[in-house]
């Protein structure tokens, strides 16, 4: 839902990717888009692209909140262990600016 939130309201070009680790990932949910399965790739390069990208959606996971602490782009957050910066904003919030604007 969220992704589609996003690629309706984007007015320029963009690459998606979506970074996963887990092994029983839902592919077909997905199908059309980049996926990236991080055990194929570098942590390094997983971790800057995250580090690097406009928009950042927040997986359940240290590794996208480490990311998120150091990226200048839009954060979203999805509730979890890791408390949520000020700066950032969750899925609700996104949504209700766009129905704003919409």
């Amino acid at each position: 839902e969220i992704i589609d939130i996003i690629e309706k309201n984007l007015k320029k070009d963009y690459n998606l990717n979506i970074h996963t680790q887990k092994i029983n990932f839902n592919f077909d949910k997905f199908n059309g888009y980049n996926i990236i399965h991080d055990e194929m790739s570098e942590d390094y390069d997983s971790f800057m692209e995250l580090i690097f990208s406009d928009i950042l959606i927040l997986g359940k996971s240290s590794f996208s909140y480490a990311a998120a602490l150091v990226n200048n782009g839009l954060i979203v957050y999805h509730g979890f262990w890791h408390k949520k910066l000020n700066h950032w904003i969750t899925i609700t919030e996104l949504k209700n600016n766009i129905l704003k604007k919409n």
